[in-house]
């Protein structure tokens, strides 16, 4: 049924049927509405894509949404499905980038702390408490900064600080590590299929060849220790470690 579809149209029709009825609008071609036996009236725009196959496109119930902005709402549709495009398709992409981008979001949000707490949780290492201690120590004002926002040049920066201008080359070299790991952790992290990080700054060092190695410590037995050194090893080995 073609008619000018108004106000006084929608309001005094009824539906005493057990079926939808379709009301198509004379004036905009592929404009119109459905009227459901219980009475909810919605809003329709239906034409082809590119001489495809028909779609009908919902665009929202009356009273809620007035005829003037039904009638823009169809044309819109109906001039997506002249160019090809499927408006529910076109919908379900904007709302899938929507959920890419707020997962874009979260994930630049994410602090160094609470990815340390994850990688510890993910895995029982015997040695957290020095692990902890290491990170805490050296990585401290870093716990609250998003894990995005530490770069390459913040990592190789506080090593060369602690591990040459301090002179404390050991522990720099093993707090890298630690974060290393940490950061490996964070690149198989998803959030909404997002990453975490895409790449791992520590990895600066390697790429620049920064001067990591550690002399291991050589300790030495005094000549006046020897007899107790010796005693013990009596005491403690087997014939065969002796």
């Amino acid at each position: 049924m073609h008619t000018k579809i108004t106000k006084r149209l929608l309001e005094s029709t009824t539906n005493d049927t057990s079926k939808d009825v379709f009301l198509r609008d004379s004036i905009l071609k592929g404009f119109g509405v459905r009227v459901s036996p219980k009475g909810y009236i919605g809003f329709f725009a239906e034409g082809r894509i590119r001489k495809g196959k028909s779609k009908r496109i919902a665009l929202g119930r009356y009273p809620v949404l007035d005829i003037d902005e039904a009638r823009e709402r169809a044309r819109e549709a109906l001039y997506q499905l002249r160019l090809g495009v499927d408006p529910h398709a076109l919908e379900r992409d904007k709302v899938a980038l929507q959920v890419k981008q707020e997962a874009l979001e979260a994930a630049c949000a994410v602090p160094l702390k609470d990815v340390i707490d994850d990688y510890f949780q993910s895995r029982p290492i015997k040695s957290e408490p020095c692990y902890r201690k290491v990170l805490k120590n050296i990585f401290g004002d870093w716990f609250t900064k998003a894990i995005r926002d530490i770069s390459r040049q913040d990592i190789e920066k506080r090593y060369r600080n602690i591990a040459f201008k301090d002179d404390h080359k050991p522990q720099a070299a093993k707090a890298m590590r630690y974060l290393s790991a940490v950061m490996n952790f964070a690149k198989a992290e998803l959030i909404e299929g997002q990453p975490l990080i895409t790449s791992n700054p520590v990895e600066v060092l390697k790429d620049k060849k920064v001067d990591r190695t550690v002399k291991p410590r050589k300790t030495y037995i005094r000549k006046e220790q020897l007899p107790a050194f010796v005693e013990a090893v009596d005491k403690l080995c087997t014939q065969t470690a002796r």
